[in-house]
């Protein structure tokens, strides 16, 4: 059985010759924006190709290609030196980092809480013993009739607070400057950083 042969019109204007239905594929899938008519021996009209059972298949869009897979490669090492003494802080241990000579690694900022603490205590401690010294003035000068001594406790009794707070504020302050010492330098660092990342200028 010989090979059925296809009519084609394209915008209208019939092509010379006939065509093989792969033939026809070809041509309609080569020129997508004009407008198809098929006809082939026994077809009572021509057809859009689109709806002709032989054409159809032959003009399915292939299906879409599976997507390449992707390799992830591994983070390349830095090489912009030293890593920041941040990044060494949260690597290295406490008891580490007291043993770091290089002090690449610092122990005071861990260290400020726990500081700021026993300062309190310490100052508590200090205001509980000139409270006591006071009153001890106090009933010392009732005691041998010396009214100049117990003025000195009741003086001691009325400022022992201020005092504290005093210290305490100069321990909170002083441990204030040293965190901001420390902030001060870890910007430093990270403007550093950016600007060793910074593409050059022509």
């Amino acid at each position: 059985m010989s090979e059925q042969v296809w009519f084609v019109v394209k915008d209208g204007a019939q092509l010379e010759g006939t065509f093989a239905a792969e033939q026809v594929a070809e041509v309609v899938r080569g020129q997508p924006g004009s407008s198809f008519m098929v006809w082939k021996d026994g077809m009572a009209a021509w057809s859009d190709p689109q709806a002709v059972a032989e054409l159809a298949p032959l003009l399915a869009p292939p299906p879409p290609a599976a997507p390449a897979r992707e390799e992830v490669a591994p983070p390349a090492p830095t090489t912009g030196g030293r890593p920041s003494a941040q990044a060494l802080m949260k690597r290295a241990g406490f008891i580490r980092s007291l043993f770091d000579l290089s002090f690449d690694s610092f122990v005071t900022p861990r260290m400020i809480t726990v500081l700021y603490v026993l300062g309190m205590v310490v100052v508590g401690l200090v205001l509980l013993a000139m409270i006591v010294s006071g009153f001890g003035t106090i009933f010392m000068g009732i005691r041998i009739h010396a009214w100049g001594l117990s003025l000195k406790g009741l003086l001691l009794l009325v400022l022992s607070p201020v005092i504290a707070v005093i210290y305490l504020a100069l321990i909170r302050m002083w441990l204030e400057l040293v965190v901001v010492l420390f902030k001060i330098k870890e910007s430093l660092e990270t403007m550093a950083q950016g600007g060793s990342r910074a593409p050059a200028g022509d």
